[in-house]
């Protein structure tokens, strides 16, 4: 049973240490830091927001992985839902803002012996691999990301996860692993198999509203526990609680993108005007040339 109610200092004071949670976070924290000091030494250049996008994902899945939200998660639904909105859809996230393949490249060409010196392309190549691109596929992406978590909040897993700490580190970590696919290819901060125009992304995103949607309300629906100690009243709650979280979190996203996309648009098109300009320029300073030889032929 959950040591009594969920509460902030309840929170922090009944940690769940998930030790491959742990290693895979703090390895991957330790390996971005290194890899952006190596790049800023060579000279390169990286953006410190793309820093402190990863920080706060890492952050966020480390604080739901291992706080008191599993603790209590087994008689308070919210908490599952605050779990699974964390470690599956807002971690993830702020992780693939934060670039870590394009910042992995830029510190493997800060050596003398650069790998595009010798023309090998390691990341291209995987890139391209067939399989790759089979299961980055983004229809493929977004209906893994859909599937699971309809498996996991309706076929026993959501109860497993809060009783037995292997399961619950392996649902973490298939959970992260799906929610960064899912946002691999709609973010576009690294380089990926498919390339999706911005319509194409903002489509994307948009779909992901009657999915959380169907979730919440499927979650609101049940008549009976889908964990042995989860009140109704809880369960409904905690569905609301996904459900919400899951459509801000998309809208946001929906509107970055769009903002993005007129942001482009701007670029483009004063790019556009100053090669015009540039152009018309030379096809002045043409014609005047011209025109000043044929006076001095005269």
């Amino acid at each position: 049973m959950a040591p009594g109610p969920l509460s902030p200092i309840a929170f922090f004071s009944h940690p769940q240490l998930q030790p491959v949670t742990l290693v895979v976070v703090v390895g991957s924290t330790v390996w971005y830091l290194r890899a952006r000091r190596r790049a800023l030494s060579c000279g390169r250049s990286w953006s410190t927001a793309r820093t402190a996008s990863f920080l706060a994902g890492e952050l966020v899945m480390f604080a739901a992985a291992t706080s008191g939200l599993l603790a209590f998660a087994e008689t308070n639904f919210s908490a599952m839902a605050a779990w699974y909105a964390s470690v599956g859809l807002v971690g993830p996230g702020l992780v693939t803002l934060g670039a870590p393949l394009r910042l992995g490249e830029l510190a493997s060409l800060a050596s003398p012996s650069e790998a595009g010196a010798s023309g090998r392309d390691p990341l291209g190549a995987f890139l391209s691999n067939r399989a790759v691109r089979a299961v980055t596929f983004p229809l493929v992406t977004w209906v893994v990301f859909a599937g699971a978590g309809m498996a996991f909040f309706f076929t026993g897993l959501v109860g497993d996860a809060v009783s037995d700490t292997w399961v619950a580190q392996a649902s973490t970590v298939v959970l992260v692993l799906v929610g960064l696919a899912f946002w691999w290819v709609v973010v576009a901060a690294d380089r990926a198999p498919w390339k999706l125009g911005y319509w194409q992304r903002i489509f994307y995103l948009l779909a992901a509203f009657p999915l959380f949607g169907v979730l919440g309300m499927t979650l609101q629906s049940e008549t009976s526990r889908i964990t042995p100690y989860v009140s109704l009243g809880s369960l409904h709650l905690g569905a609301a609680v996904l459900w919400v979280a899951g459509e801000t979190v998309s809208l946001y996203a929906t509107i970055a993108v769009f903002v993005q996309w007129l942001r482009d648009d701007e670029r483009n098109a004063v790019a556009h005007d100053q090669a015009s300009e540039a152009a018309a320029a030379r096809q002045l300073a043409l014609w005047r040339a011209s025109r000043d030889a044929a006076a001095r032929a005269r």
